[in-house]
């Protein structure tokens, strides 16, 4: 997405700086609930069509369905198999080694549990990024394995799409995020604006 089609709306910088402190927030609640250090950063932050962000996904992966009260419109969390399995090999007391996955694997019942506990807990950290900009309450509605089951957005319907890149014990793994536009319509002309606060650059 580094050359962003001229057709679709532009980038919403508020937004950008809210992800920020998303992985900011995220990094601290993962170094503290497993005990060592996580990087976190924002690897890429773009506008693309829905269908567009659904070609770059990992397969398989979680897929988790958001939604932002006190709006209607939902977004897109995606747990990628890779970062699933790391932090699972974490919270057992493992070293987070790389593991190697099958497109056609399943998660067990007690990966399920925990994943909805990681994604309801990145959801906590979505909402309090946005506090100092706006009220939204990121709430976890639902979640899927399979692509066909998500409608959250027409195929060409312009989302903010957001990757996130964690490194613990020398392993890479990354989460996404899309937001359709139709979504963040309410509070779209306080993300256009540059917002400057000091509990947001923290």
């Amino acid at each position: 997405f580094s050359h962003q089609d001229r057709s679709l709306p532009g980038r919403l910088p508020t937004l950008e700086t809210i992800h920020d402190r998303f992985a900011r927030l995220l990094r601290l609640h993962l170094s503290t609930s497993l005990r060592r250090p996580i990087e976190i950063q924002i690897s890429n932050q773009a506008v693309c069509t829905f269908s567009d962000f659904t070609r770059t996904l990992e397969k398989p992966s979680s897929l988790h369905i958001l939604r932002f009260e006190p709006y209607k419109g939902l977004g897109l969390l995606v747990l990628p198999a890779r970062m699933i399995l790391t932090l699972v090999d974490l919270m057992f007391g493992g070293n987070g080694k790389e593991i190697e996955i099958a497109e056609d694997r399943d998660f067990t019942l007690i990966e399920n549990r925990l994943i909805v506990k990681i994604a309801e807990d990145i959801c906590r950290c979505y909402t309090e990024a946005w506090s100092a900009v706006h009220p939204i309450q990121v709430q976890h509605v639902g979640s899927e394995i399979n692509l066909q089951f998500i409608n959250i957005a027409s195929q060409n319907e312009p989302v903010n799409m957001v990757d996130c890149e964690l490194n613990v014990e020398n392993v890479t793994a990354s989460l996404s995020m899309c937001i359709p536009h139709s979504t963040i319509e309410p509070v779209r002309d306080i993300l256009r604006g540059v917002f400057v606060n000091e509990d947001l650059e923290q």
